[in-house]
């Protein structure tokens, strides 16, 4: 008999508790829908041609997204985060002489629900991986709007040229601050901030993993510190493994496995003047197939610095950025800009910058390619950020 209603208790004990967890709402479901245009003009010349365009700063591109939260009566929060980009000709994909309106392209940004409460937050879905953007921490109110380490995200689809002419590669192939592996399908924890410093940690897709740690701190009289720094290791992903033997199928032959180091740091002062830094670091761990593209032990570095100013509603930034080993062994690729931002209203910024990108190429590389010397690559890019809210 004991044994009987200890079976039957078992159950009803667990129902019960589960009745307790998922206790109902205390308040109705908020919603909202918000978005932004970020629109450019760009003008570029590579030394030997000029283009001007009119883009989608993909820097931080026009999007739109709803969002909604039901607090539960247990302190906890359940809510949704779905975001999708929509660009017509994005900044990165531009080149001179290209002379199209290019497509449309529909982005799945982010299709994510969580649950927040004193535990910290638990994120399911698509989303942003635990590391992503631990090495953009910006207090200039410049970056993704013509300053920042993010540069080649304004001009990624130009190509240099030599003085004849000759094609060499374009800036996003020598350019990266290896900012972790974006926004995934993945299971993301952030902690909560213990005195101002939150850890995360998600698995992707691919058994890929990230961890990360962020830092933010009030320093008295408007001054601010932000700090973050990441570590990921891509796994499997973008690799078709056979589903008996566990071997890299046909068509998957050639493909790397990463782990990428990063961190940055961003001080504003109570007067203004602002200082950045980031670096990165990408380790190649395997490749087959490639040729000398990426081999191992061909690991890209990314170092980058930046001076702002902050004047009531104007920010200025200078700045400078340098990829080393990225395409190949002893290629350099690097960046001087200046940018400027003006916050009209809390919704609309006014921005324009200047780029001076060059691309130092080795001996070796220039005769296997047929090339010559880089011609520098110069770049105006002005535009406004509308948000709707």
């Amino acid at each position: 008999m004991n044994t009987f209603i200890t079976k039957k208790a078992l159950p009803l004990s667990l129902l019960a508790a589960a009745g307790l967890a998922m206790t109902p709402a205390a308040h109705a479901m908020s919603f909202k829908a918000s978005g932004q245009i970020d629109r450019a003009l760009t003008y570029a010349n590579n030394g030997k041609q000029s283009d001007v365009a009119s883009v989608d700063n993909n820097g931080s591109n026009s999007r739109f997204r709803f969002t909604g939260s039901q607090e539960m009566s247990n302190d906890i929060k359940v809510g949704f985060h779905y975001e999708i980009g929509l660009t017509q000709l994005p900044s990165s994909s531009w080149d001179i002489g290209q002379n199209s309106n290019g497509s449309v392209q529909l982005d799945t940004r982010i299709v994510d629900a969580y649950l927040q409460g004193d535990f910290g937050k638990l994120s399911f879905g698509k989303g942003n991986g635990a590391a992503y953007y631990a090495n953009t921490m910006d207090l200039s109110g410049t970056d993704y709007i013509g300053g920042g380490v993010w540069y080649e995200l304004y001009s990624a689809g130009i190509t240099f040229v030599d003085s004849n002419g000759n094609t060499i590669t374009t800036i996003g192939k020598v350019m990266s601050p290896f900012n972790a592996i974006g926004r995934q399908n993945r299971v993301r924890y952030d902690s909560p901030s213990f005195g101002g410093l939150v850890i995360s940690a998600s698995y992707d897709n691919g058994a890929a993993t990230e961890l990360a740690a962020r830092y933010k701190a009030s320093l008295g009289g408007g001054a601010k510190f932000i700090a973050g720094a990441s570590w990921v290791n891509t796994g499997n992903q973008n690799i078709t493994l056979n589903p008996g033997t566990g071997v890299a199928t046909s068509g998957s032959t050639d493909y790397t496995r990463l782990k990428i180091y990063n961190g940055s740091a961003s001080l504003l002062l109570a007067n203004g003047l602002n200082f950045t830094v980031s670096v990165a670091h990408q380790q190649t761990n395997k490749v087959t197939n490639q040729g000398t593209y990426a081999q191992k032990g061909y690991d890209a570095t990314n170092y980058f610095g930046q001076v702002g100013y902050i004047v009531g509603q104007n920010h200025f930034a200078v700045n400078y950025g340098q990829t080393k080993d990225m395409m190949y062994k002893g290629i350099k690729g690097s960046q001087i800009g200046a940018a400027y931002v003006y916050n009209w209203t809390n919704a609309i910024q006014l921005y324009a910058s200047y780029h001076n990108y060059k691309l130092n190429l080795p001996g070796y590389v220039k005769t296997g390619m047929g090339v010559g010397n880089a011609q520098d690559i110069n770049q105006l890019f002005i535009g406004t950020r509308i948000k709707f809210m």
